[in-house]
């Protein structure tokens, strides 16, 4: 049996609107990691992203009617420098893809 058992390290994932809290927090706090996804708000904030020390996961639907495509490509362009970012991209993924009941573009097109 594998034991539950934690360093004591705290991540967050976030959706949407937590999303760019998940970011903020790696900017600006001690937090081990976090994972975002959608990037919604994010580039209201982007001037931070030099800021951002702690781990950081970013999963982009590619077909988000919230995120549009140069908000994403913005994203990319200024996180994805970071050793400390991770992103994912979704090619045919809408916005809330990862939610139970979400779509993907083939599933909504049925």
């Amino acid at each position: 049996m594998r034991s539950c058992a934690s360093d004591g390290g705290l991540g967050a994932v976030g959706y949407c609107l937590g999303g760019k809290l998940c970011f903020l927090m790696c900017c600006r706090t001690e937090i081990d990691c976090a994972v975002a996804y959608y990037g919604t708000y994010i580039k209201h904030h982007i001037r931070e992203a030099p800021r951002l020390h702690r781990p950081f996961m970013l999963h982009m639907a590619m077909h988000d009617r919230w995120v549009h495509a140069e908000v994403n490509d913005l994203l990319e362009r200024r996180l994805g420098p970071n050793p400390l970012v991770t992103i994912h991209k979704y090619p045919d993924a809408d916005h809330a893809f990862a939610r139970y009941g979400g779509r993907t573009m083939e599933q909504a097109r049925g």
